[in-house]
């Protein structure tokens, strides 16, 4: 449900037990940030590049800075 959580179209209780969670679990949690980062990463980007491919190139460059790509 993460994908659901960081979109938002979750239940309040939903959302609660969510985060609560990822507070805790040594492996959720990465999975977490990278996820949100990447959606972060793609609506920046979305807004600034219209060709596909230098959107992509960008994303790229982007998940290599915040060391998730090597």
């Amino acid at each position: 449900q993460l994908w659901d959580f960081l979109d938002g179209e979750l239940t309040p209780w939903r959302v609660e037990a969510i985060e609560e969670h990822l507070k805790m679990c040594e492996r959720c949690y990465p999975q977490y940030e990278f996820e949100r980062t990447f959606l972060d990463q793609v609506g920046r980007l979305r807004r600034e590049h219209s060709d596909p491919a230098r959107l992509r190139e960008q994303l790229l460059q982007s998940l290599k800075l915040h060391g998730f790509v090597a």
